[in-house]
């Protein structure tokens, strides 16, 4: 439903793509996090995001108001901001979409580059 902000709990890994699939964004207001892998998923989902500048994934992932947008940790105002804006922001899902996926691309080795 629209205007609902659903704090979840545990969710098991299997049920994340339903889960993001009735989303219309993530929030992600961390303090500290070395990387936040939730950004990655709710990215690859499609999902606008919103997170904190303190967040490992921020500087290789979102590019405030490209694909998502930053804040300040601790900071009440901004984020009401960026949610507001996020909300308020007509036919974005495009947009959301496509950066989202690109920025993920972007951060994924070229094909046959082994990981250690």
């Amino acid at each position: 439903m629209p205007g609902i902000i659903q704090f979840l709990g545990f969710v098991h890994r299997e049920e994340l793509p339903e889960i993001y699939a009735l989303a219309e964004g993530l929030i992600f207001p961390t303090h500290s996090d070395p990387w936040g892998l939730v950004v990655n998923e709710a990215m690859a989902c499609g999902l606008p995001v919103i997170v904190t500048s303190v967040a490992g994934c921020t500087l290789d992932l979102v590019q405030d108001g490209w694909n998502g947008f930053v804040v300040p940790p601790r900071d009440a105002s901004a984020l009401a901001r960026a949610t507001a804006s996020l909300a308020e922001t007509p036919n974005c899902e495009w947009k959301w979409e496509t950066e989202a996926a690109n920025a993920l691309r972007l951060t994924r080795p070229p094909p046959g580059l082994r990981e250690y």
